[in-house]
């Protein structure tokens, strides 16, 4: 058995490393939302996700885009970042628990590896050699291959587990609170609402009550 498959999944958790097109989606809504003058107030939520996914703080504070034309396309673009995260936390969830289980038989492949070589090395060879040398010299290459093929898949499934365990590290961004009137209210926008992202981690999820980066907002939030 060769390392293939511990390589494969050491790239995908990679791939999922790379949370920039989140980043720009919710960085889009914020943008949106910014454009449709909702109160300030009501948006550190979304700046704090879009920092928890990768944005960088020039980006987020620059955040421009379309206006939003009511509260239906608001809330259907959280909608949409929302499904977005979800598919993202349940894809390494499901790659966690490949990784676990790879990096398990790995070790346990190593175990017999090295019982494989002790046995290898007690095999008998005496004079006169009827090739009883050679057969345990082919024995011994066999294990400690075996041993560095077990010992490269778990080298690639510990990198695995490393990238996807950053993935889980929680990050203090906060639940989004509603948007609050502003004086600027296309489509009733400003009206109080929840847009609620849940569990946040970086990338496997997005936003939860606690503290965002200028300080704590206190939950619950009015219902959208």
């Amino acid at each position: 058995m060769t390392a293939e498959y511990e390589r494969r999944l050491l790239a995908r958790a990679h791939g999922l490393d790379d949370t920039e097109d989140l980043a720009e989606e919710v960085t889009a809504i914020l943008g949106g939302a910014r454009a449709a003058r909702l109160d300030p107030d009501a948006l550190p939520g979304l700046a704090g996700a879009a920092l928890a996914l990768g944005a960088d703080s020039l980006t987020v504070y620059r955040a421009e885009a379309a206006l939003f034309a009511d509260d239906g396309e608001f809330a259907a673009a959280i909608e949409d970042a929302a499904a977005s995260i979800t598919g993202h936390a349940a894809a390494a969830a499901r790659l966690r628990a490949e990784t676990a289980t790879a990096l398990e038989a790995a070790r346990d492949d190593l175990e017999t590896a090295l019982a494989e070589l002790a046995a290898a090395h007690a095999m008998a060879a005496g004079r006169p050699c009827d090739g009883c040398h050679g057969r345990k010299a082919d024995a011994i290459a066999a294990a400690e291959a075996h041993i560095a093929e077990a010992r490269e898949r778990i080298a690639c499934a510990q990198a695995a587990a490393g990238v996807l365990g950053e993935l889980a590290q929680p990050r203090t961004t906060p639940a989004v609170p509603g948007h609050g009137h502003s004086g600027h209210d296309p489509g009733h926008m400003g009206r109080p609402g929840a847009l609620h992202i849940r569990e946040c981690t970086r990338p496997d999820a997005f936003l939860s009550a606690g503290e965002c980066p200028g300080g704590p907002l206190t939950p619950p939030w009015p219902s959208l």
